[in-house]
């Protein structure tokens, strides 16, 4: 009777280790694909409340304003309500500002240097 001296792994042990590492990838793919949507959404989150933060300061700063040409600020978005855009109407047939863009409630007016 001889005997077979194995020196590897058979067949159904290789397809074994294969299909486990398959499964251990796919887990991995989704737990990073996931992390990778949560920094994005963080990043998103954070530079609205950016945005909203220098909004608010630049809506304080312009309440206290008497008048437009003390602004700070060379670009100004104004409700048509405020007592301001008329001040800056003035200014624009003045050619001191000029306005960029107009809708039923509101203006964008720019400072010309």
């Amino acid at each position: 009777m001889k005997h077979r001296l194995s020196r590897g792994f058979t067949l159904l042990e290789v397809l074994v280790v294969v299909a486990i590492i398959g499964i251990l990838i796919s887990i991995g793919t989704a737990a990073y694909t996931s992390a990778q949507k949560k920094s994005r959404d963080s990043r998103r989150q954070g530079d609205l409340r950016s945005i909203q933060n220098a909004f608010e300061q630049y809506y304080a700063y312009e309440q206290n304003q008497k008048s437009i040409n003390e602004s700070k600020f060379d670009l100004v978005l104004m409700s048509k309500r405020k007592p301001i855009y008329d001040q800056l109407e003035q200014l624009r047939v003045a050619k001191q500002w000029e306005k960029l863009y107009e809708d039923e409630n509101a203006a964008v007016f720019r400072r010309k240097k």
